[in-house]
């Protein structure tokens, strides 16, 4: 007997959500990933549903009962920083996590448990001590505003029968996609030297702990 009747991936057509769909193919019934493209997935319990992450649509019968929410929205921060890009880095994840509540708060029966895939990012550079919820700081810039208002968007609406959590996570590596194969080919051209004094800390995560981290 499978742990989940069903799962539903926001956004998870990209890299990471392609290593939940995996993981959770096994665990679950049925795996719902809700993406802007139809995706050939060629697998019995895992279906891609069409939605625009903007506007209500038939989509969300698919939250309906849904033992798990994972949301992954969000515009890919490897580009130029540019203001066009900065905006859209922005509502790319504020955005659809709106949406989400505001369909979520008219559910009768909504998903159980809604996980917010965050970033570390929110938290100050720092080398005196580790940064975590229980004793992080907050940093400043574009990069940590994007978290904050991420989050807020997530907290802004009470959902008493949907437990809430938002998943400050580090940088996902793996083999097959993420930041992983690029740092990859710049070492393969010569280019991966040490970056800055080369003793600041990195934080990040392999894919498969990723995945366990939400189940």
């Amino acid at each position: 007997m499978k742990k989940f009747n069903k799962i539903v991936l926001a956004g998870g057509s990209g890299y990471l959500g392609k290593v939940l769909a995996k993981h959770y193919m096994g665990l679950a019934n049925e795996v719902i990933i809700l993406a802007r493209q139809q995706q050939p997935i060629g697998l019995p319990n895992i279906k891609t549903v069409l939605w625009d992450g903007k506007t209500e649509g038939d989509w969300s019968i698919e939250i309906e009962n849904a033992d798990l929410l994972i949301n992954l929205c969000g515009k890919n921060v490897n580009c130029r920083y540019t203001s066009k890009n900065r905006q859209e880095i922005i509502y790319s994840r504020v955005g659809p996590t709106r949406l989400l509540n505001r369909v979520i708060e008219k559910m009768i029966n909504p998903p159980k448990v809604w996980i917010n895939i965050t970033s570390a990012t929110i938290y100050r550079h720092a080398e005196d001590h580790e940064q975590d919820e229980s004793t992080g700081e907050i940093g400043y810039g574009f990069s940590v505003e994007v978290c904050r208002q991420w989050e807020e968007s997530f907290f802004e609406t009470q959902l008493p029968n949907t437990r809430k959590i938002a998943l400050r996570m580090g940088i996902v590596l793996g083999r097959s996609g993420g930041a992983f194969p690029r740092l990859l080919t710049l070492a393969k051209f010569g280019m991966g030297g040490k970056q800055g004094d080369g003793k600041q800390y990195v934080s990040w995560i392999h894919e498969q702990d990723a995945a366990l981290s939400t189940q």
